[in-house]
């Protein structure tokens, strides 16, 4: 219901033409968004363990949706209230937080035991020393930094270099398909093949998004590279969250998770407020660039994981 409050206040920012107005709007539209990423771990939560990785795989699963009909409502409704542009789009937002309200009306998670509500578990410190929680919220909250980063500045430079508004949205489009498609198989890939080379192989595939973004500024580049992007951002976010499963107890979880996501957003807010800047001081090419660093870091931390679990499994 807030969702569907934000929105009417950005429709109404954009009639009226107030910035101010539209900058409160989206970010109450965040405090939103920072609720509802708080199902992949509701998911996980009542599932066994060995079915964690799957369950966090398939409620990313809807935004295969989400990347066909978010894209298309900008392009259908974005001049529905012309000269007001994009009045249409937040209204029809508002929409499709009412349906998001339909499916939430029939959720059921079951309430912990009263006994696990008043235990409190480990120390949090004893929780942070853990390899895996360090490479768990350091792989979820680069990868998730940087698809945003890639993401927002994307579509300001393709209209930057001539193409369309249309042309930018269908990048998003299928960026946002490629991001969510891989679920139906990421948690069997992790289930097969371990946390650390799913994460692997989404950083990797980040270093060949970059590669493809320095070759030039035609349109099928940057969808080429948004593709590459999300493929990168499903097995690289969804690896580190299903490892990140791992480090608590069931009396633990809330903190944990509350924990990573603080870290992770954070850092996703600093390089969404970073793009738009760093785009038109340094250039998309310099966007691309900052990729690899962070890239080596977390291929660095994911590989050592690894061989600390291969020593404990020889012990």
């Amino acid at each position: 219901m807030f969702g569907v409050l934000c929105s009417l206040l950005a429709a109404y920012a954009a009639y009226i033409g107030s910035f101010i107005l539209l900058c409160i709007s989206t970010l109450g539209s965040g405090f939103v968004m920072a609720f509802t990423q708080q199902a992949r771990f509701a998911a996980a939560d009542t599932a066994s363990p060995a079915f964690k990785p799957k369950a966090i795989s398939w409620v990313l699963t809807g935004g295969i949706l989400a990347g066909v009909v978010g894209p298309q409502t900008v392009i259908l409704t974005q001049g529905m209230f012309e000269p007001f542009l994009f009045v249409g789009t937040y209204l029809a937002q508002g929409v499709l937080m009412l349906i998001g309200l339909f499916f939430v009306a029939f959720l059921e998670i079951p309430l912990p035991p009263k006994a696990e509500k008043h235990e409190r578990g480990r120390p949090l410190s004893e929780i942070l020393k853990q390899q895996k929680f360090f490479v768990a919220v350091g792989c979820g909250m680069i990868s998730y930094a940087i698809m945003n980063l890639i993401m927002t500045s994307a579509p300001l430079a393709m209209v930057a270099c001539g193409l369309t508004n249309s042309d930018a949205a269908l990048g998003i489009q299928w960026h946002v398909i490629a991001m969510f498609a891989p679920s139906f198989i990421t948690g069997s890939l992790i289930s097969r093949f371990g946390h650390g080379a799913v994460i692997g192989a989404g950083f990797l595939l980040y270093a060949v998004c970059a590669l493809v973004g320095l070759t030039g500024l035609e349109r099928w580049i940057f969808w080429s590279s948004l593709i590459l992007l999300g493929l990168g951002w499903n097995f690289s976010f969804v690896g580190a969250s299903a490892l990140l499963t791992q480090t608590y107890r069931p009396e633990e979880q809330n903190r944990v998770q509350s924990i990573n996501d603080f870290f992770v957003f954070g850092l996703v807010a600093t390089a969404s407020f970073s793009s738009g800047k760093l785009l038109n001081v340094f250039g998309w090419e310099t966007v691309n660039l900052m990729v690899f660093p962070f890239v080596i870091l977390c291929l660095i931390l994911v590989v050592s994981l690894m061989f600390t679990e291969k020593r404990e499994v020889k012990v």
